[in-house]
């Protein structure tokens, strides 16, 4: 048998060593060690499958989020928001083929009330704009010394002061420096290259133009006034705005009148005496239609997701994709959000989605005809509005609904309310229990937990009595309150279950770690006996080596 060699050493606190016994040491190690990283293996597909929850969870969110936001274009906003249902376009059309966007343009918002109206526009407000004489120079000294005062109509007016060493381009930085004060611009305009003069202009349509010569004759010698004070030379006169307005003659100072529909703007941009413009203010039926689509969108996104989630195989297995397979976050989710999308009000006319084109295919997607909602719109606009938005009607004036809650789809009940002898709330209650809302102030706040979580009312009545009150929360209304809660980032039930599990894969993460290190530590030990071993073996062989040789080698 030839010599047997034992290598044993350390490297960087491991111990190694090369094996030259027939004992298979290294297979022995490995395996001894695997069998302690078998926790460690289980617990790595324990965070695989938790990672691809996480995973399966954000983009849940992502996907309840967006259509959160679109449910909540459709619904009656309690937070400040623009009611859709409220928003309205302006359309303009002349009676003799006149291009009506060049005489005025028209804006409206959510106050303006629908209807139709007549317009001319008689005269468009101008600023009075005054004209000097001719001046060779524009920035040679012109000589003049004096002072004059100017002011347009209710301004406060400045002293302008000439120095001899002035020229026109000076004279009007000094008006321009008190512009604020006098309503007055001023600018130099060359006439030809020898020509040269000093225009006033009044910085507000019809406001007039006041100069006068304080010291000197610096207007008289500039040509802007004659000697009797009046202007010399006027190329536009201040005039105020005209229109007629269904028959009815308005003035205005400004060409920008915002006072006379509410909600409506008009800007006049030229005058045609005789031109009859009609301006018509509708709902603006495009945005609702847009936002009636941009919520399908996201709800056929978040549907392909469910699908996705409840996909399995040929075998029965379940699909890869589907990480959230029989979670009870997406199915209490996808229940809710069924029942609000199936939502049936058989006293309305229009009582479902059905009702205005929205129907859904073998897979639950929702699918719009979008003839049949434009039909809706047209015929039955507070029956859509209705169909999708929160609605509270009460038997008093004196009660406004300023937080919508989160309560049932349907609610009725009567309101108690308490008032002492200075007109102060001391307790609101429904059948006899005050416990349902708080009173903090005029507002009345449902009680968490209770039917009317998060319903807010004002009462601004000075007397106890007591108030019917009907709350309906339509479709959107419905989705938005499921939806928000589960999608928002910051306290959705989505983000706490992400949190939790991303706690769960972080102490997972820990104890692989952990065993990780016990196993290679337990491999070191492992090396170092071996190691012990070889050493042993190697001294016995050389022993062996030794006897055979001093006794001569005998198999036998």
């Amino acid at each position: 048998m030839s010599d047997v060699s034992v290598v044993s050493g350390t490297s960087s606190g491991s111990t190694t060593y090369v094996s030259t016994s027939n004992l298979d040491s290294e297979a022995l190690i490995e395996a001894a060690v695997q069998q302690r990283l078998a926790p460690a293996d289980r617990l790595e597909v324990e965070i695989a499958e938790e990672e691809a929850k996480v995973a399966a969870y954000e983009e849940l969110q992502s996907l309840t989020s967006a259509a959160a936001s679109s449910a909540g274009t459709l619904r009656n906003p309690d937070d400040g928001g623009a009611d859709v249902f409220e928003s309205k376009l302006a359309y303009v059309s002349s009676s003799n083929g006149t291009d009506p966007n060049s005489l005025v343009g028209v804006t409206v918002n959510e106050e303006a009330q629908a209807g139709s109206y007549d317009l001319e526009i008689v005269q468009t407000a101008e600023a009075q704009k005054v004209s000097g004489g001719d001046m060779a120079s524009r920035d040679a000294d012109l000589g003049l010394s004096g002072s004059f005062s100017i002011a347009a109509e209710g301004a406060a007016g400045a002293t302008i002061d000439v120095t001899a060493t002035m020229s026109l381009d000076e004279i009007a930085e000094a008006i321009n420096a008190e512009a604020e004060a006098t309503g007055v611009s001023a600018s130099v305009i060359k006439v030809s290259d020898t020509a040269y003069r000093l225009v006033l202009s009044a910085e507000d349509t019809a406001k007039s133009i006041s100069v006068s010569d304080t010291t000197g004759t610096v207007l008289q010698d500039l040509g802007l006034t004659l000697a009797d004070g009046s202007f010399a030379d006027e190329l536009q006169a201040a005039q105020p705005a005209i229109i007629r307005l269904d028959g009815v003659e308005i003035t205005r100072d400004d060409n920008e009148i915002d006072d006379i529909l509410d909600g409506v703007t008009l800007y006049l941009y030229e005058a045609e005496v005789g031109t009859t413009l009609q301006v018509d203010v509708e709902t603006n039926l495009s945005a609702i239609i847009e936002d009636i689509n941009a919520l399908v969108e996201d709800y056929n996104a978040y549907r392909e997701f469910v699908l996705r989630q409840q996909e399995v195989g040929e075998e029965g297995e379940v699909s890869a994709e589907a990480a959230l397979f029989g979670d009870t976050l997406l199915r209490n989710l996808n229940a809710q959000v069924s029942s609000a999308l199936t939502s049936y009000d058989d006293t309305a006319a229009l009582s479902s989605l059905a009702d205005i084109g929205l129907t859904f295919d073998e897979n639950n997607y929702l699918v719009v005809d979008d003839a049949a909602l434009e039909e809706a719109l047209l015929s039955d606009l507070e029956g859509v509005e209705s169909l999708f938005q929160f609605q509270m009607t009460a038997s008093s004036g004196d009660l406004e609904v300023l937080r919508n809650g989160s309560g049932p789809a349907e609610q009725s009940f009567t309101l108690d309310i308490t008032v002492d002898a200075q007109g102060n709330v001391t307790s609101a209650a429904v059948g006899g229990d005050t416990s349902l809302f708080t009173v903090d102030g005029s507002r009345l706040i449902g009680a968490e937990g209770s039917p009317y979580d998060g319903l807010v009312l004002v009462f601004t009545g000075d007397q106890s009595t007591s108030i019917d009150v009907e709350i309906s929360r339509g479709i959107a209304e419905q989705l938005y309150g499921s939806f928000a809660a589960y999608g928002d980032t910051q306290e959705g039930q989505i983000q706490e279950v992400i949190e939790s599990a991303e706690d769960s894969i972080d102490a997972m993460s820990d104890q692989v770690l952990d065993i990780e290190r016990r196993a290679e530590d337990y491999r070191q030990r492992l090396i170092e006996y071996y190691a012990y071993l070889e050493s042993q073996i190697a001294e016995a062989n050389r022993l062996k080596d030794q006897l055979q040789a001093l006794f001569g080698n005998d198999d036998d």
